[in-house]
């Protein structure tokens, strides 16, 4: 079966060793040197709180801008792949830094992305970077193969940071629908906007999980208005707990 096949079919696709490797090791050189001091009043950055009020950085929005080497993830090869996948032009539309912290780093809540995403029609992909190996140790990403055939499905209000909401029903899923990923530098992940996915929560003593998402869409994908209307409530609840 052919990568759009199999991206088709399951609403995503691993692919192995496409990012050089000294590039990742950039990036994951500044993004543990980044101090959470410097950022606390910046509202694209979120954190974790341990027992001891130390802070651990858990999502930076716009990573980019602020730290320009990430830029040299969003390449040439990463969107060929996209237009590919979609059959039709695409374009970078954003960029977040993600890490689950040592023993801290909390469960990703069962999510579409789409329902923060809001496209209409749903040409959109997020290209999901891991800038360290990824196992189930420090927090696997999980899929439900399939799952973005099903349109953008209702979710309700989340307590965990960065993520506004979760999906409502995640029990009915069939265990063999379920797809726990094994991630290396270099990998990527190409996932649907509308595929069903959240990931565990970091019980390693001692190794960080840091990754990069890329948001690619699609020229004829446009906002859903009706999405945006309740994305935006959610969103705002959120931020508070920040």
């Amino acid at each position: 079966m052919s990568k759009i096949d199999l991206f088709k079919k399951n609403g995503f696709i691993v692919l192995r060793n496409i990012i050089d490797k000294k590039i990742i090791n950039e990036c994951l050189k500044t993004a543990k040197k980044i101090n959470p001091k410097n950022f606390t009043k910046n509202k694209y950055v979120i954190f974790d709180e341990a027992k001891n009020k130390k802070k651990y950085l858990k999502y930076f929005q716009h990573i980019e801008i602020f730290f320009p080497e990430f830029y040299k993830l969003q390449n040439q090869k990463i969107l060929e792949i996209s237009k590919n996948l979609f059959n039709q032009n695409t374009y970078f539309c954003s960029m977040g830094l993600h890490n689950k912290a040592p023993s801290q780093g909390t469960s990703t809540p069962f999510h579409q992305d789409n329902f923060f995403n809001r496209k209409k029609p749903p040409f959109e992909l997020t290209a999901y970077i891991p800038l360290e190996k990824q196992d189930k140790t420090n927090g696997s990403i999980i899929y439900v193969k399939g799952s973005h055939k099903k349109g953008v499905l209702k979710h309700v209000p989340s307590n965990a940071k960065a993520f506004s909401a979760t999906l409502q029903d995640f029990k009915s899923v069939k265990k063999n629908k379920i797809y726990r990923t094994r991630l290396n530098k270099g990998d990527i992940i190409f996932h649907h906007t509308n595929v069903i996915h959240g990931a565990e929560k970091n019980n390693s003593k001692s190794k960080t999980r840091f990754a990069v998402s890329v948001s690619i869409v699609g020229i004829k994908s446009k906002i859903d208005n009706k999405l945006n209307k309740i994305y935006q409530k959610f969103l705002k609840s959120n931020r508070k707990l920040s």
